[in-house]
This record gives structure tokens, C-alpha cells and sequence, in this order.
């Protein structure tokens, strides 16, 4: 059973750093008694296969949906066709990261402020919130968003060179790799 876990944690981190997201978002109310904006953290995954969706749905939670060409939310269909989408949010979503945060690659930053915000949510816990608060909840929004954009490219990519003038390429190719072993 341990094994099976670590299986499908090392997997689902997987799918998390290559086609996932962990967001902390934001939501500005515009109620005149409720000018403080919210914030909720959001673990998501999306796909036009389903059956990652449908994993991830049964092994943590959360929800899926399903987007198509009518949807209200079309920017998200990829390619204007149809996108599953699976989300987790909030405590759910934190309990998640830990559990996954040791097998994350590109993600571990992103996990670590995710978990560090929703921890810090659940500590806070009045519905009055303090302007201190509200500094520590931003603090934490524009960290995990800084990362979002942030990539720097591999250094094997830069590194590698090709002698060969007549390709096009900067990589050998698998017979090259042969024939020089």
C-alpha cells in the first residue's frame, strides 16, 4: 500500500508540474459592505483526454468539469474543441501538496507558498481580517504569481553544439549516438 502511495504521488506531481497549475486567486467583491478581496488557493489540471481528470478526481477530490464549445468559459477549451478540467481547492488542495511536494520538479516553489497561504488561512481563521492580514495574503499572491513566470532554459540545451554545418539541429541523433559508442 505505501509503495502504491508513493506511486501515485510521484504521478500526480507529475501531471501537476507538466500540465497543472497551483494558484493562489484572487477575487476583488465589488459589495459595498465587502470591499476586502478574497483569496483561495487552486490546484488544477486540464486535459481533452479525461482519464487524468478522473484519476486525480478519485485519488484526492475535488471536481471536474467539462468545457466545450458552448461553455461560457470557451477561452479555456483548448482550441476552441472541448477540455476536462479538475480542480481542488483550499484545505483539500494543501493536504495534496504535501503529500506530492517531495516528487514536484518545477512546481516545489509554487507548492511550498501554496501550503505556507493555506496554512496561514487556517490559522487566521476570524471573519474580520486585519489589514495585516490582508498584507500577508497579497504577500503570498504575488509570490506564487512571480513563479508563474519565471522559467530559465535548460543548460544542455545551451551547451550542446553540432560540428556538422549541413544540419539543422544542435542534438545527435540516436545513430550518431550508436556508432560513437
Amino acid at each position: 500500500m505505501i509503495k502504491e502511495n508513493i506511486r501515485d504521488y510521484a504521478y500526480t506531481a507529475g501531471c501537476i508540474d507538466c500540465d497543472g497549475w497551483i494558484s493562489i486567486k484572487k477575487v476583488n467583491t465589488t459589495r459595498e459592505k465587502e470591499k476586502t478581496p478574497r483569496y483561495k488557493l487552486e490546484v488544477g489540471l486540464n486535459g481533452k483526454d479525461g482519464r487524468v481528470q478522473q484519476f486525480l478526481y478519485g485519488k484526492w477530490g475535488g471536481s471536474i468539469q467539462y468545457l466545450d464549445r458552448s461553455s461560457k468559459d470557451i477561452g479555456r477549451a483548448i482550441n476552441g474543441t472541448y477540455i476536462y478540467v479538475w480542480k481542488i481547492n483550499s484545505l483539500k488542495a494543501m493536504e495534496m501538496l504535501k503529500k506530492i511536494q517531495p516528487y514536484l520538479r518545477y512546481k516545489k516553489d509554487q507548492a511550498e507558498i501554496a501550503i505556507r497561504f493555506q496554512g496561514h488561512l487556517q490559522k487566521a481563521g476570524s471573519p474580520k481580517i486585519s489589514k495585516h492580514e490582508l498584507e500577508i495574503r497579497e504577500n503570498l499572491y504575488q509570490e506564487c504569481k512571480k513563479l508563474k513566470s519565471i522559467y530559465i532554459k535548460p543548460h544542455a540545451a545551451l551547451e550542446t553544439k553540432c560540428n556538422d554545418s549541413k544540419k539543422r539541429c544542435d542534438s545527435p541523433t540516436l545513430q550518431e549516438l550508436v556508432t560513437a559508442n
